[in-house]
This record gives C-alpha cells, sequence and structure tokens, in this order.
C-alpha cells in the first residue's frame, strides 16, 4: 500500500482511489488521534471539492435546517461538518465495517443488504467502506430526510462510480417511512 504521507499530499490519479486507501488506513484500531484527524481531513477535502460542499460554505439554502413533521433536520453544511467529528467518524467507520464482515462471516452466500438512515451529504459510512467489498458482497439503500442532501450524496456516488453498490435511494423521514422489500426478521434471529 502507498505510505500514508504520500496519499495525504497527491493521493492516486482517482478521487475514489485515494478515499480507498485513506479509508484502509482508517481501518487501524490503534491509529494516532493526529493521523486519524489528517486522513479524515483529508477526506473531507476531496469530498468537497467533488461535490462543492464543504460543511463551512455552500448554497445559502444548504446553510437551512429542514423543518420536518418530527422536528428539525440539519442543514446540508452541517450533515458535512459531522465528518469532521474525527473519534466519530473513525470508530464508527470501524465498528461498521466489523459488523459487514461479521454479516459476511454468517451469511457467506448472501449479498448483504445495508440500510443506511440520515447518509447526509457525504454518506461516508456507504463511500467509504463500499470499495472494500464487491458489488456481490454488499449493497446499500440511503434514507434522507434533507432532499438537497441526498442529491448530493448520489452525485457523490456517481462521481466515485459506486453506483452498482447503491441498491436504493429514498428522500424521507425515516421515522415514518416504510422500505418497500424489507427482509424478514426471522432470517437474521435464529
Amino acid at each position: 500500500m502507498q505510505p500514508l504521507d504520500e496519499v495525504l499530499e497527491g493521493g492516486l490519479d482517482s478521487p475514489a482511489k485515494t478515499i480507498k486507501i485513506l479509508a484502509t488506513y482508517l481501518l487501524d484500531d490503534h491509529i494516532e488521534l493526529e493521523h486519524e484527524e489528517s486522513i479524515i481531513d483529508r477526506i473531507h477535502e476531496i469530498f468537497s471539492e467533488l461535490v462543492v460542499v464543504s460543511g463551512f460554505y455552500g448554497e445559502d439554502e444548504w446553510q437551512q435546517d429542514v423543518k420536518t413533521a418530527a422536528g428539525w433536520a440539519i442543514s446540508v453544511n452541517e450533515a458535512a461538518r459531522c465528518l469532521l467529528d474525527y473519534r466519530r467518524t473513525g470508530q464508527f467507520f470501524r465498528g461498521f465495517h466489523k459488523a459487514i464482515l461479521e454479516a459476511k462471516r454468517r451469511f457467506p452466500d448472501d449479498t448483504i443488504e445495508v440500510l443506511y438512515v440520515g447518509c447526509g451529504p457525504y454518506a461516508p459510512f456507504f463511500t467509504l467502506i463500499a470499495p472494500m467489498f464487491s458489488p456481490n458482497e454488499v449493497q446499500f439503500s440511503l434514507i434522507e430526510i434533507n432532499k438537497d442532501s441526498l442529491k448530493i450524496a448520489k452525485s457523490l456516488t456517481k462521481q466515485m462510480r459506486l453506483n452498482n453498490y447503491l441498491r436504493d435511494s429514498f428522500q424521507a423521514d425515516a421515522t415514518h417511512y416504510q422500505v418497500p422489500y424489507p427482509q424478514p426478521v426471522s432470517r437474521f434471529f435464529h
């Protein structure tokens, strides 16, 4: 694997390849906080260049929280900034990756279906994890209440060439949404 310093400074010939290598470095359970922050900062920089959202600027409407029937949903910019909660991002990322590996171990012949609720504009637990598997191993469906966040996440998905991993996407309030193709619950609890 390419040395971390080289990837942080220049990356590879494509943003998707650079992000995949950076995400691989994030899998280290013993990563130093300084390295974790540098990696996540670089991922944030790449994402913000690809979809023109940084969490700090952008369209005026991206700075407004969204009123919903159940309360308020955070703005596109605030959702993008969530990536910069370094420890949260790193811990969730590592845990989510381990959960997929465990599901693959338990169901080796099945495609793992992930329903990602509240993905925000960067959908980091999709865009960072999907490239570590094949589309036959894992499929994602996204639910996002903020239509602009979902539109940006789908654009990022396309630019990173991850469409083969995206089963579906829904602009909806997840507290009220019924997924049209539910898995039988009994299959997962034996």
